[in-house]
């Protein structure tokens, strides 16, 4: 995070529009991204990870990240 919390790296899961969408807004501002990532693939650590998935597709989401993370977002993709 800056000096300002905004997140200097967020991973994004869910490669569907919403994910692939956010992804390249967020980097043409200069924010480092990973991902989208999709079904299964590992989540790389940052300093926010955005969920773009269905809602009933969080908890999955949840448990293949495998980890704790500081900041967790969801939007029904």
């Amino acid at each position: 995070m800056d000096q300002h919390g905004v997140p200097a790296r967020v991973s994004i899961v869910g490669d569907g529009r919403l994910g692939r969408a956010l992804a390249g807004a967020l980097r043409d501002v200069g924010i480092a991204v990973t991902g989208p990532t999709g079904r299964d693939e590992p989540v790389a650590p940052a300093d926010a990870v955005l969920l773009c998935v269905r809602d009933s597709d969080i908890p999955a989401a949840h448990r293949v990240r495998g980890r704790e993370i500081p900041t967790v977002a969801s939007s029904d993709a």
